[in-house]
């Protein structure tokens, strides 16, 4: 099932429409992402920007029963041009565990990036002696890994455009982009010591997250996975939501890691755990083109929607 994010409705059609991607009309497909990436030519894509599953059961789902599986990534692998990028999200008890699978998969881990907010809430128990079994969540950790170059980084990049990361230029020098993102919250800033030369960048609005989904059902967004409702502010079952996508990425920090994994500006950015569709907004709104892949229909619906939108968004 494929949508194109210029209709109104759904659109299916069986293979991926290569025509279309090539003159820039997102494409998002509703399907497992290891069938979708099979049909993908050899090296077309210049990117893969993605936040796949962490394989820590979060909110009690079973999509997030599991890290990633290397048969995923080596599909992602063989879609990417030689020393294109790929960064994925990852928490900090498993991103071991999603480092491993992309090398297995053949990718070089280049770095570790680093998100940084204040607005996390601890996950566990609290115990007599008033300790608690966890700690309160600062950060979220990116795998950036690269395919490995044919020939020299200098060759690779003539013949590809791929292999470095995207430098952005201010006044005629370059500043380099470092390998930390942050909220810009008086917590964080203050932590940094009053210094926080790096990009910033907070969690999504209500605004940014439901842009575009006038007229889609509202959904109970259950904070902690359980069913039954719960009357606490801090489980926030009662929050009713359009985009029930329990991790929506600030769009801010997706054009960001977009620009900086591929500095072409027409490139083909492939995300194949779509979610609620901001990679594919953030590309869409920077010119790149697109394609995604979500395995449920209610999200990929939703991300057809966003993305369609995304263009005309203007930001708080």
């Amino acid at each position: 099932m494929i949508y194109s994010a210029t209709s109104k409705r759904p659109k299916l059609t069986e293979t991926l429409n290569w025509k279309n991607v090539k003159a820039g009309v997102p494409c998002v497909v509703c399907a497992d992402s290891e069938n979708i990436l099979a049909h993908i030519p050899p090296n077309p894509v210049d990117a893969c920007v993605t936040d796949p599953p962490y394989g820590i059961k979060h909110l009690n789902k079973q999509w997030d029963a599991g890290i990633v599986r290397v048969e995923i990534l080596k599909g992602i692998f063989d879609a990417l041009k030689p020393g294109a990028p790929i960064m994925a999200f990852s928490s900090p008890r498993t991103y071991h565990l999603m480092a491993a699978a992309i090398s297995a998969a053949g990718f070089q881990v280049a770095d570790q990036l680093n998100w940084l907010y204040a607005t996390g809430m601890p996950k566990g128990t609290r115990l007599p002696d008033g300790s608690h079994t966890g700690l309160k969540p600062a950060h979220e950790p990116i795998v950036l890994a690269r395919k490995p170059c044919l020939g020299t980084k200098r060759a690779n990049n003539l013949k590809y455009g791929t292999g470095g990361f995207g430098v952005p230029r201010k006044g005629g020098s370059e500043k380099w982009p470092t390998n930390i993102i942050h909220d810009d919250s008086d917590e964080v800033v203050e932590a940094l010591g009053g210094l926080a030369p790096f990009f910033a960048c907070a969690k999504p609005s209500k605004n940014e997250r439901e842009y575009g989904l006038t007229g889609f059902p509202l959904v109970m967004k259950s904070h902690d996975g359980r069913k039954k409702h719960i009357n606490n502010a801090f489980q926030r079952n009662a929050v009713f939501r359009r985009n029930h996508h329990p991790t929506v990425k600030p769009l801010a920090l997706m054009e960001w890691l977009i620009q900086r994994a591929c500095p072409t500006p027409s490139g083909i950015i492939l995300d194949p755990f779509l979610g609620s569709g901001t990679t594919g907004m953030a590309a869409s709104r920077l010119g790149y083109r697109f394609i995604g892949i979500e395995l449920s229909e209610a999200y990929a619906a939703i991300s057809m929607a966003r993305i369609a939108a995304a263009r005309s968004y203007l930001k708080n």
